[in-house]
């Protein structure tokens, strides 16, 4: 039972229990600043959210995870009082559940894109396929589930609002091409053919250049909640990530091994 009288389900109540033991582990993260033949402009923070969904634990819950990344949330408990806000506000982007009282989230998704510009996540506890094609199909920019951990959550809202803010969704570091949109990596226009573990490891690296990120930091970031296990993941996924840039470049290390520390990306602008 919250404070204002409204009872939590047991479901909602274990996926808070867990969503909240995940707070621990969240991610102030910042993008990349250094050298590229691409040079991407990011527009920073803070970031202003419209959050709608008409229960008000999901509101709190979801509202304080933003709000400890510097987001200003502005919060609606209806579709009409979403798009009452709109008229008036300029958002960076829109949270929206899809169970709402009247029409559901899908239908006023559409209603939202004619007054603002940005884009709009579903955030729901309806986790099936069909639901999320719907979301998908009705404008969405993405489909997350409640039971997602919080720093997961983060990193897709964060990655949407700068996709979103962005001139581009491509960086190039030297014959390096990142493409954002197919998350596909390129060496002198050849594919490298990476996992989506061994592309999300190297994103981050190169958000970051120069900055050394500990086996543990990385894993925290990709692995989502998963228990620490030493750096063996970590490790694993490197060295054949690794081995694919040196095989198709051996003219440059993109990223080196700082015994004791962990690993950073170099471009070659920095050489």
């Amino acid at each position: 039972m919250t404070n204002n009288g409204h009872t939590i389900p047991v479901a909602r109540q274990r996926r808070g229990q867990v969503q909240n033991a995940y707070m621990n582990f969240l991610l102030h993260e910042g993008v990349g600043r250094g050298k590229t033949a691409e040079k991407t402009e990011h527009i920073e923070g803070p970031w202003r959210i419209l959050f709608v969904d008409d229960e008000p634990a999901d509101r709190t819950l979801w509202a304080n995870i933003l709000r400890d990344h510097g987001c200003l949330v502005h919060l609606a408990a209806s579709g009409e009082e979403a798009l009452e806000r709109a008229k008036d506000e300029a958002y960076d982007c829109v949270l929206l559940d899809v169970m709402l009282p009247g029409e559901d989230g899908f239908l006023f998704c559409n209603k939202i894109h004619e007054l603002a510009q940005a884009p709009i996540i579903f955030l729901s506890c309806l986790t099936e396929a069909e639901k999320q094609v719907k979301g998908y199909a009705s404008g969405g920019a993405d489909y997350i589930t409640k039971d997602t951990p919080a720093e997961l959550f983060w990193a897709k809202v964060e990655t949407r609002i700068r996709l979103a803010v962005s001139d581009r969704i491509r960086f190039r570091y030297g014959p390096l091409l990142l493409d954002l949109s197919g998350r596909r990596a390129l060496i002198h226009e050849k594919d490298l053919c990476l996992t989506p573990i061994e592309f999300e490891l190297l994103w981050r690296l190169s958000k970051q250049a120069g900055h050394i990120f500990s086996p543990e930091e990385l894993f925290r970031a990709v692995w989502c909640g998963q228990p620490w296990d030493k750096g063996k993941m970590v490790q694993i996924h490197m060295s054949h990530l690794r081995r694919k840039l040196e095989k198709a470049w051996g003219d440059h290390y993109f990223i080196e091994t700082i015994w004791g520390q962990g690993y950073r990306f170099v471009s070659p602008d920095c050489q």
